[in-house]
């Protein structure tokens, strides 16, 4: 017969998928006609983001848009620079019959690489290479055995930590700020404006997720007197959203992605500027619910045999936080030929991990940093130049935790904070607060028991046995061997649950 068993309902969380889809967004960007015709392009840039992330009906189908800037010296007698923009389009699916609509989604996207070819005097031809990461994950519930409820069973449990919850949920805020220039400052024509976020802060409240931080924005313009000037600012901004699913103070990881933007300049009364700024950010809430349960690990009964049904299960657990800490300093310099350095404009960094292993209780990070410096210069054929160098980095880091090179390491890496000098009329210095967060994740199987069948067995007799303890022997084995209680067997030996067994000790076991 079915022994009654005591079940608990557990959250299990499953990577059904992980992996990166390589996509390309090409096409031509047209000079509009209210701008003169293109001489020669001095920068170039990509800036991707999504539009829809769905999964549904065994498929995954990933919308996006790139967004182009170009700075180009035009084809004319005014000497100076220009600007243009424009938009592009990606689309990728991937089909596979393990997705289901319940699943999470989980997508980034990058830029590695761009590139672009002067087709005429009103038409550049751009090619984008974008690097889609994929993740797919399920929270599966399962049942298992906790107790038996049986006067004569004898249990024993052990405990299970594991990673029992994993959410991912998406939200969305628009910045509409305008944004005064300095007193005295007056821009005559937007050139370029770059966005991102600054000091970000996260917190969890029960059900709900409060985030801030700020929106610096880096603007290039030209001023009344057709000198080339630029503009840094930041927008701070508070939001809160509603997460059913958190829990107060709870460890959550937060990302961004600025989707659509818009600028529009306004010269107002006495000479004054300032800029319209709209920006849509995407928010990305990630959650890793640690639990930990009891769970039934062997039973037996003093007057029945038993068999067991049992389950493997694969569970995946936090086994370490990532939190490293670096930073890189790189002297760039100017190409031969190239005009010099007047002032700077814009410097930015876009690291990327490429590779990571775990061994000895060390995680290895290995990567390349993107440095580009967009300089300003005195040469009025070339108003504005850029250095661009690769750098690559190394990094060991000591981890705590139990993990093994079986250990599965899901990192991100981000440039903290970063500053320049002018170290001369040909090189910049920078420096590039590094960051690298994530986590190990140790993944591994265990067996739980489901349903237990008990056999009526003939009775024994009563009495005792004299048992000699032999090398591997615990209370529970011996105790279970001659279906007697383990309180029974630590009485008649006048031994406690804590007692350690030697072997060749004698023992004395009663029969009931």
């Amino acid at each position: 017969m079915e022994a009654e068993i005591e079940r608990q309902s557990i959250n299990v969380v499953k990577t059904v998928y992980e992996g990166e889809i390589k996509t390309n967004a090409d096409g031509n960007i047209i000079v509009p006609d209210s701008k003169p015709d293109i001489l020669k392009v001095c920068e170039v840039t990509a800036e991707p983001y999504f539009t829809e992330k769905q999964i549904e009906d065994g498929k995954i189908t990933l919308n996006g848009r790139v967004r182009i800037s170009i700075l180009y010296v035009p084809e004319c007698d005014e000497k100076g620079i220009k600007s243009i923009s424009g938009s592009m389009e990606f689309c990728e699916t991937l089909k596979r019959s393990e997705f289901k609509d319940d699943m999470t989604l989980s997508a980034f996207c990058d830029v590695d690489k761009i590139s672009y070819k002067v087709l005429n005097s009103r038409k550049i031809g751009i090619d984008t290479k974008i690097i889609i990461g994929i993740s797919v994950f399920a929270n599966e519930k399962k049942d298992i055995a906790a107790n038996v409820l049986a006067d004569n069973a004898q249990t024993k449990s052990k405990e299970l930590k594991f990673m029992g919850r994993q959410d991912c949920e998406e939200y969305s805020f628009t910045i509409d700020e305008e944004v005064a220039f300095p007193q005295g400052k007056t821009a005559q024509e937007l050139l370029k404006a770059d966005v991102c976020i600054l000091s970000k802060e996260s917190r969890a409240l029960d059900g709900k997720l409060v985030i801030k931080g700020k929106l610096g924005i880096c603007i290039l313009y030209e001023d009344a007197g057709k000198k080339y000037n630029h503009l840094d600012c930041e927008i701070p901004f508070t939001e809160v959203f509603d997460a059913p699913f958190l829990l107060e103070d709870e460890d959550v990881d937060v990302s961004y992605e600025i989707c659509e933007t818009a600028y529009e300049l306004k010269n107002n009364a006495q000479d004054t500027s300032s800029i319209l700024v709209k920006a849509e950010v995407a928010v990305c809430l990630k959650t890793d619910g640690e639990e930990s349960v009891s769970a039934l690990d062997d039973c037996y009964f003093t007057d029945s045999n038993c068999d067991f049904s049992c389950e493997k299960m694969v569970m995946q657990s936090v086994a370490e936080k990532i939190r490293f800490s670096a930073v890189i300093k790189q002297l760039l310099q100017k190409a031969e030929g190239c005009p010099d350095i007047a002032g700077v404009y814009k410097v930015q960094a876009k690291p990327n991990i490429t590779k990571t292993a775990i061994s000895d209780g060390k995680l290895s990070v290995s990567g390349k940093i993107l440095m580009c410096v967009l300089y300003l210069t005195d040469d009025e054929n070339t108003p504005i130049a850029s250095i661009t160098e690769e750098e690559p980095f190394n990094y060991e880091i000591d981890c705590d935790g139990r993990i093994s090179e079986d250990s599965k390491a899901i990192l991100g890496v981000e440039c903290e904070h970063i500053s320049y000098t002018i170290s001369s009329k040909d090189s910049v210095e920078v420096r590039c607060g590094l960051i690298i967060t994530g986590e190990i994740i140790n993944i591994f199987e265990e067996t739980v028991i489901s349903d237990i069948t008990a056999k009526q067995r003939e009775s024994g007799k009563n009495g005792i046995v004299v048992y000699f303890v032999k090398d591997g022997d615990g209370l529970w084995d011996i105790a279970k061997k001659y279906h007697v209680k383990t309180d029974s067997l630590l009485s008649a030996n006048g031994k406690d649950a804590d007692a350690s067994l030697a072997a060749g000790e004698k023992l004395i076991i009663p029969l009931n």
